[in-house]
């Protein structure tokens, strides 16, 4: 239960660094600061009423709803609320230009490479062992 709490405490404090410019500076600007609680209240409340609905809450789930809901509220509401785009809070040199381009399969991969087989086969033997003792905990 403690690892539990510590973890949400954790995960918490790292979202609230999404109401300061760059993560660690002063608060946003009171309107973007409005338009961002009023997305959180949004999605909180889809999130709690859809399962509630008789036919929607039976094919969508709650979360999926609210990420929906607060989409569609995040681009309705831009005329009055400025938006943060992941650029302005990412604060990437040179922005998406700068991160690698996304190739799958990637080229000039040796497949028949049995040192990156291995590496790969532990890597998810471990990331599989910490999950089962997540769970158990």
């Amino acid at each position: 239960l403690g690892f539990v709490n510590g973890l949400a405490i954790v995960i918490a404090r790292s979202q609230l660094r999404q109401f300061h410019e760059h993560g660690d500076g002063p608060l946003v600007d009171p309107r973007v600061m409005q338009g961002m609680m009023l997305t959180i209240c949004v999605s909180m409340i889809t999130a709690v009423g859809a399962p509630r609905l008789p036919v929607v809450g039976k094919f969508l789930p709650g979360p999926l709803a609210a990420i929906i809901c607060a989409i569609a509220f995040s681009y309705a509401a831009s005329p009055w609320f400025p938006q943060r785009t992941l650029a302005d809070v990412a604060q990437i040199p040179g922005g998406f230009d700068a991160l690698p381009r996304w190739s799958f399969p990637p080229q000039g991969v040796d497949w028949r490479n049995t040192k990156m087989w291995t590496s790969v086969l532990v890597t998810s033997v471990r990331m599989a062992l910490v999950g089962l003792v997540e769970s158990l905990l």
